[in-house]
């Protein structure tokens, strides 16, 4: 049973040594660990981000296209950056840079996503492009004819 102190009795000196040890070695940790609460929030946010990244890349299809049309070369056609689409409800806008050649459509996005969502090379072969209208934008809906899924790029 712990023992109750009223506030007139003096608290005894073998617990006021005991509670200044305790004190004593929190102060120590607290001295030796507040150098790691910046990188602890900078490794929580990292690793934030690359959830984020990893549920957008399933969400949005661009893992299971990135099976289907991995590219692991450089590309050398014609570029253009900072493009937008929409995958399956995720908004790319202006985060993608695209490069087109004879060959096919080359999709790459900006450095920030490049962690998860790999380069891809998908050759004419496989796309059919429709025109959409989107709120008064004429956009290109492109479909996958290997996989049924689509695409639409403003």
């Amino acid at each position: 049973m712990p023992h109750q102190f009223s506030r007139n009795q003096p608290i005894p000196v073998s617990l006021c040594r005991t509670s200044l040890k305790f004190y004593k070695i929190r102060q120590v940790l607290m001295d030796q660990f507040i150098y790691l609460i910046p990188i602890v929030i900078v490794l929580f946010f990292i690793g934030l981000w690359i959830l984020i990244l990893k549920i957008l890349s399933v969400t949005s299809g661009w893992t299971k296209l990135a099976e289907r049309y991995p590219y692991e070369q450089t590309f050398s056609g014609e570029y253009y950056r900072f493009q937008s689409a929409i995958m399956n409800k995720v908004i790319f806008r202006s985060s993608l840079n695209m490069g087109m050649d004879v060959m096919g459509l080359y999709l790459i996005p900006m450095v920030f996503f490049r962690l998860i969502h790999k380069p891809l090379f998908i050759q004419w072969g496989e796309l059919v492009a429709e025109p959409v209208r989107r709120f008064m934008i004429q956009v290109y809906r492109l479909r996958f004819r290997s996989c049924g899924c689509y695409t639409d790029c403003l």
